[in-house]
């Protein structure tokens, strides 16, 4: 634990870090911002391929191909499911 006279002396070195250096202080706060996850900018990509697999299936349906109806409904599913399982995957890390 620092005195108080120490804890002055520390502050005073960092207001004069901060005012001879501006950058070095921006350093240090992008260090401390949170890292983008690999998926942030991808937030749409789900939902986009489980609406065309969706339209897909009822355009086979329309057609008259229920198996290609089947198939691309089983796609939509199992990609809903993926979302599914990998939002409540990263709500439980965030939680962590």
């Amino acid at each position: 634990m620092l005195s108080d006279h120490e804890q002055e002396t520390l502050r005073e070195i960092q207001r004069q870090l901060v005012v001879d250096d501006p950058d070095f202080e921006r350093s240090f706060r992008a260090l401390d911002a949170p890292e983008p996850t690999p998926t942030a900018g991808r937030r749409w990509l789900y939902p986009m391929v489980i609406a065309i697999a969706s339209l897909l299936a009822i355009l086979m349906l329309l057609a008259g191909s229920p198996g290609s109806a089947l198939g691309y409904g089983l796609v939509a599913g199992l990609v809903w499911l993926a979302q599914y399982f990998h939002d409540t995957a990263a709500r439980r890390e965030h939680d962590d």
